[in-house]
């Protein structure tokens, strides 16, 4: 059920956005929002307690959002009255993967051993749009058990360019000519 209430959710929120030609800005805002509540352990709890009225929740998620868009903020009262704040998350993922096919963006998580200077990321991203014929979206982190190199995932297609990997591709091949 949770599935459909965000597709649900998100979907109207997408028209509205788009009718409103504020559909960059509610994708900003909207992962503004689930960042911070997904970075407050404090917050999430506030907001998930039974006990504690929607009113004072409302106030909380309004003084947090500041003097943002009203439908926005109508948007999450909303959320609030209904029950439904829970599947936030679910909202805003289903918001940006709508926005995302609309604007022609794909994501590529990006791995890699080490930080990554802005050169390289920039020709990263340029090989990676080249690739693909779409605009690349970059979510990057860092893993040593890779050793040297990126691994990168797009959609279900993973290229992996690790030390780690292609030691373990040798391993093989010595494996299977041992045998």
């Amino acid at each position: 059920m949770a599935g459909l209430v965000a597709q649900n959710y998100a979907e109207a929120l997408f028209e509205l956005a788009n009718e409103c030609g504020k559909a960059d800005h509610f994708k900003e805002a909207l992962c503004a929002l689930d960042e911070t509540v997904n970075n407050n352990e404090e917050l999430k709890q506030f907001l998930k307690h039974p006990k504690i009225e929607k009113k004072e929740k409302k106030a909380v998620l309004c003084q947090i959002m500041g003097q943002e868009d009203p439908y926005l903020l109508h948007f999450i009262s909303l959320l609030i009255d209904k029950s439904r704040f829970a599947h936030f998350s679910e909202i805003v993922k289903v918001f940006i993967k709508k926005y995302n096919a609309l604007h022609d963006i794909e994501v590529a998580y990006v791995q890699s051993a080490r930080a990554l200077s802005d050169e390289e990321k920039d020709a990263l991203q340029k090989m990676l749009e080249k690739h693909t014929g779409k605009t690349i979206e970059m979510k990057t982190s860092i893993h040593k058990e890779l050793i040297a190199g990126v691994r990168i995932k797009i959609n279900d297609e993973v290229l992996d360019n690790s030390a780690a990997k292609r030691l373990e591709k040798m391993k093989e091949s010595v494996i299977n000519t041992t045998l």
